[in-house]
């Protein structure tokens, strides 16, 4: 059934490429898929609404779709609105030479690899296992995406449109095998929008090909490819809304509600995915506006413009309106709750945002040798004195430290970075008035940086976060490298090869997801599913797996769950039986002071407690404890007697 999915795609694209709508095949494709999620989103907003987010009603919606698409498409070509042929994909032209081929298999290469681990790869992150995935299960269990008790709240507040993607496929396919895909596919989206953005700056079709391989070897790029994380789908939406918007705004009348509507959708898109699409698609959004306003040609032009940009910004919220409505009514505010309210600096000032810039790019520029890590971070601290770690500055006050994780929350990026450092070095010396929108692109890239260094705190994994603002950073500096007079070529070659030294172990040698197999430790080809969920914490898994085991043995329609803010929930779900379909017990968070409260229904009252708590207080009924597990003092309690509807099952 996952198929009917593919085939919309397929449908979108033939449409977007029969009316030449979105202009070459490349660009189709991308806003074909944009169209896609969107229509995903429509669907789960009015699936939930009747509690219908199940499979046949999700098949029986996405086979009405696929009739729909299909027969616009149809009528795009009958009326023939586009002459476009299904010409070669290669930018430029039809003939690749030896070395631009040479550049497509590197390129297919590193998908056909990332591919390959996220399908054989489980959701194993840290925040797949506390919030991403879980929720997915929650919505699969109720039938609808409304807000529910938890303990957990991020599986309510955060932004949910890549957990969307994921509810269909995981609903379609009867399991979580094809959550990766994703990401995936956001990486391969992103890379071709890199090329054509980097044609948009004036590069010919090598230079985009360039730019195309060195943007898909982007470490943490490779890293999320494979994973449920959420910066790569982010960054394909904000790589959508950059580029739509250099269309609407270079195109003039020539495809005006076109481009008005798909970077509306993207924007949308955005801002529904991941809360850090905020600042950037404002910094961004705003100096490529100005820009556009300033070259219109009279005041006509720049009102028409204008209007577009209202159409914009106001589709794009009611693409959030929904979300936005249900964490108002949970937590009072649209955008925050009392977790994401310590994500943002409290009394911002000109040295806390320089020393945040500097801190986050430092991120990028750890390397394993932990010598220099640490001296790295002994001169910062001289540098920046009360601002390397001061109170109120970084998340959770969490200590500033320079070091090398590789893995997809804390991996740099550090040959682009370099890349980025040396474009702005050159340019003074780069020919940019010929093409003004390099200009306008690093006064909208600097402006993005700083909002989001005057608002987010510092976190340790910061540099997943920065992932949107590479892919729109590289094809610039690209260019702004091609644009320099006697600067040979090469030297983004030599760019281009230190990045894929720094690419291939990355993709091979993922400590959570290890392709070869004769690497040490736990790898895809000798390691069961479930012990791949818990790779980051694999003793853990002989305490889920008797917990479920004795859930499972001892049939309750309902198991209360008492956890912590970062406790795993998934992989009980998983063990239960009941992430990809609404079977099993049901699993519902319990006690006092959670979001969206709802009282116990006595007939439904758990039978049992799943606890990562120390103690529990008996409410109005009893608890036994039957297992103890060790670990993370994970208890499974039985429940004597009814609790009293009216009064919270459990007080901690």
């Amino acid at each position: 059934m996952v198929l009917l999915i593919l085939t919309c795609w397929i449908s979108l694209y033939l449409a977007f490429r029969w009316s030449n709508a979105a202009g070459p095949i490349r660009s189709s494709i991308a806003f074909s898929l944009v169209t896609l999620c969107v229509l995903t989103w429509a669907l789960t907003e009015i699936l939930s609404l009747f509690h219908w987010l199940n499979r046949p009603a999700l098949a029986t919606a996405w086979l009405i779709l696929n009739m729909i698409v299909w027969m616009a498409a149809i009528t795009a070509r009958r009326k023939g609105l586009g002459t476009a042929s299904l010409q070669s994909s290669a930018p430029g032209g039809t003939t690749l030479s030896r070395a631009e081929w040479g550049l497509v298999a590197i390129w297919l290469s590193l998908a056909f690899l990332t591919l390959l681990v996220a399908v054989l790869r489980p959701p194993n992150t840290w925040d797949s296992m506390t919030y991403h995935m879980a929720r997915v299960a929650t919505w699969i269990q109720n039938g609808s995406i409304a807000f529910f008790p938890s303990h957990i709240e991020r599986q309510n507040h955060s932004m949910p449109m890549a957990e969307f993607l994921i509810l269909h496929l995981q609903l379609l396919s009867g399991s979580d095998r094809l959550a990766n895909l994703v990401q995936w596919v956001a990486y391969v989206s992103s890379v071709l929008l890199s090329s054509l953005l980097a044609g948009r700056l004036g590069l010919g079709r090598k230079g985009q090909l360039l730019t195309a391989v060195f943007c898909a070897s982007m470490p943490m790029a490779i890293f999320q490819a494979t994973s449920t994380q959420t910066d790569l789908i982010t960054s394909f939406f904000v790589l959508g809304f950059v580029y739509s918007l250099i269309r609407l705004i270079d195109n003039g009348r020539s495809g005006r509600v076109t481009w008005t509507l798909l970077s509306m959708a993207s924007l949308g898109m955005a801002l529904l995915t991941k809360g850090t699409a905020y600042p950037y698609c404002a910094g961004l959004g705003v100096v490529i506006g100005c820009y556009g306003l300033a070259k219109g040609s009279d005041s006509a032009v720049r009102v028409r413009l204008l209007t577009c940009f209202m159409v914009i910004t106001a589709g794009a919220l009611v693409i959030n309106f929904a979300h936005l409505a249900r964490n108002q009514a949970a937590y009072g505010h649209p955008f925050s709750s009392s977790v994401t309210q310590s994500q943002f600096v409290s009394g911002p000032t000109a040295s806390s945002v320089s020393a945040n810039l500097v801190k986050n790019s430092v991120l990028h520029l750890a390397t394993p040798s932990t010598e220099f890590n640490a001296a790295m971070d002994s001169f910062l601290k001289r540098l920046l004195g009360d601002e390397h770690s001061g109170p109120g500055r970084h998340y959770n006050d969490a200590p500033f430290q320079v070091r090398f994780v590789p893995s997809e929350d804390y991996m740099g990026n550090p040959v682009h970075f370099l890349a980025i450092a040396l474009a702005i070095v050159l340019l003074p010396l780069a020919r940019a008035r010929r093409n003004p929108m390099i200009l306008t692109l690093f006064a909208a890239l600097l402006l993005a940086a700083f909002i989001s260094a005057y608002l987010i705190r510092w976190q340790p994994w910061a540099s997943r976060l920065h992932l949107p603002l590479f892919f729109v950073a590289v094809p610039w500096a690209a260019a702004v490298i091609a644009k320099v007079p006697r600067v040979d070529r090469k030297l983004f070659l030599v760019f281009m090869t230190a990045a894929l030294v720094v690419a291939l172990p990355t993709l091979l040698l993922n400590p959570h997801a290890r392709l070869l197999p004769f690497s040490p430790g736990s790898h895809l080809w000798n390691t069961d599913r479930d012990h791949l969920y818990f790779v980051m914490r694999s003793d853990l898994l002989p305490d889920y797996r008797r917990a479920t085991d004795f859930i499972l043995d001892h049939p309750s329609d309902t198991v209360g769950l008492i956890l912590g803010q970062d406790t795993w929930e998934y992989p009980l779900r998983v063990f239960a039986g009941n992430h990809a379909k609404a079977n099993g017990p049901h699993l519902i968070h319990i006690g006092p002071g959670l979001a969206s409260q709802q009282p116990v229904n006595p007939g439904s009252a758990p039978g049992y407690i799943i606890t990562s708590l120390d103690e529990l207080k008996p409410c109005t009924g009893h608890l036994r404890l039957e297992i103890a597990l060790d670990q993370l003092l994970l208890d499974v309690y039985k429940v004597n007697g009814q609790c009293d509807s009216a009064e919270p099952m459990i007080e901690y």
